[in-house]
């Protein structure tokens, strides 16, 4: 590191404190500072854990004090909370951290809506507040909230549909697997079509 790159990361540090400060209140700071330190750790575990993945292909026996060795490291950056075996219509618990502006923010339930893809999924995420443009809905999943109330209606925002990585993704406490079934995919699924209004014909020939 220079000198002159060092001085540039004191300054940002000074200059974030002043800034947060200024525009959060103390809830804010904490759930920013908070995020930050988990963005922090969970990328740098993945990239150990991405490393130790390519060593461990390189080989040519299991039967060896390495291998062991590289086992029990990979073991200590392995996503601990990852609901393994995921499938679409699957819900999970999904850390989304501070949101960009007005993106959705903090931990919401989210659906599977896709398979694995280069370490992502697409999470359509559930909130207690409908979506205007497009009120879709889900009956009677009796998830886990904070204001203890069974079978609360959980609407699920369109437009906060993103692919995420599979590290923001974890089992829901004290719940084995919710899946919405076969018949709820595809009425999102038409539904979510219908909602970006994409400029193709999906009509039958």
């Amino acid at each position: 590191m220079s000198v002159e790159q060092d001085k540039k990361i004191q300054s940002l540090y000074a200059s974030l404190k002043n800034v947060m400060v200024q525009n959060l209140d103390k809830d804010e700071q904490e759930q920013l500072l908070d995020w930050m330190h988990t963005l922090i750790l969970d990328t740098s575990k993945e990239r150990k854990f991405q490393k130790i993945n390519g060593l461990l292909k390189l080989l040519d026996t299991k039967e060896s004090k390495q291998y062991e060795e590289l086992v029990q490291k990979k073991e200590l950056v392995r996503h601990k909370n990852y609901p393994t075996n995921l499938k679409i219509g699957d819900i999970v618990s999904v850390k989304y951290g501070f949101g960009y502006c007005s993106e959705i923010s903090n931990t919401h339930y989210g659906i599977v809506f896709s398979e694995y893809i280069a370490g992502l999924y697409l999470i359509l995420p559930l909130s207690s507040e409908p979506l205007k443009k497009k009120i879709l809905y889900l009956d009677n999943l009796n998830l886990p909230n904070k204001d203890g109330i069974k079978n609360k209606r959980s609407y699920i925002q369109l437009n906060h549909a993103k692919f995420m990585y599979y590290r923001r993704l974890e089992k829901i406490k004290g719940r084995g697997t919710i899946n919405i079934g076969s018949e709820e995919i595809k009425r999102i699924s038409k539904e979510f079509i219908d909602f970006l209004n994409l400029p193709i014909d999906t009509g039958s020939n």
